[in-house]
Formats: structure tokens, C-alpha cells, sequence
């Protein structure tokens, strides 16, 4: 087995695991939480409008500190606009409020496999490298 590729069929598990619970695509969170300011958040990243969704979504959380769902509807607006660190950092709060939250932890596996597959492309252009340089 190459090294990385358990690390990747462990993710892809929990991938699959929590496919069947959330979908990466903006869905809504539990029914508890129904708030104005939620559904303008959603409806401005349906529409592309992601510093306007980023605005509602900041100010969502900082009110409900304690509603994983928000956390995670966060994070998943900013996978979508590639910034992983800020995602990640939100999916870990949500953990620490819900340590089961599927979608919390959907967000991780698809952060980590994301990094894994950028990992491998560039040892593979390393070793692809060092095979074709006249030095190597």
C-alpha cells in the first residue's frame, strides 16, 4: 500500500458515511434554526453574493455561538470559495459543540482529502521531475 492511500480510504469511509446524512451544496440546518438572518445568508450564497453571505454568516454566529448548524453552513461557504483554513477552523468549533456533527465532520474528510490529493500530485511531480532532469 502506497503511504497516504490508508489515510485516503479512511476518508473516503467517512466520506461515504456522511454523504447519506449532508450533502456538501448549501442545504438547511435543523429546524431550530429558522432565523431571518440565516435565510439571507443562503439566499445571498445561492446567488453568488459570498461577501454579502459571509457578512450575515459572521454575524449569525457571533448571536448563536452555540448552534453547530451555523458553524457549519459557514465553513461549507468557505470551501466553496477555497479557503480551507477558515473552513476547518470553523468545522472544529462545531465539533466542540457537537462532536458528532456529521456535517462538521463531511467538511474535514473533504478538507483533508483535498490537501492529501495536492500532497500526492506534488510528489508525484517531484519524483517525475528528478526522472527527467538531465542531473537526476
Amino acid at each position: 500500500m502506497r503511504p497516504g492511500s490508508l489515510r485516503v480510504a479512511v476518508l473516503s469511509v467517512v466520506l461515504v458515511w456522511t454523504v447519506g446524512v449532508c450533502s456538501a451544496s448549501p442545504q438547511q440546518p435543523s429546524p431550530q434554526a429558522e432565523d431571518p438572518s440565516f435565510e439571507r445568508a443562503m439566499s445571498l450564497w445561492q446567488s453568488g453574493l459570498y461577501e454579502g453571505a459571509n457578512a450575515e454568516f459572521k454575524n449569525l454566529v457571533n448571536r448563536a455561538q452555540t448552534n453547530p448548524d451555523f458553524k457549519v453552513q459557514w465553513g461549507r461557504l468557505f470551501l466553496e470559495t477555497h479557503n480551507g483554513r477558515e473552513a476547518a477552523a470553523l468545522f472544529q468549533e462545531a465539533l466542540a459543540v457537537k462532536a458528532d456533527h456529521a456535517g462538521a465532520l463531511l467538511g474535514l474528510a473533504l478538507i483533508a482529502t483535498e490537501l492529501g490529493s495536492r500532497l500526492e500530485k506534488g510528489k508525484w511531480l517531484c519524483v517525475r521531475t528528478r526522472r527527467t532532469s538531465p542531473q537526476g
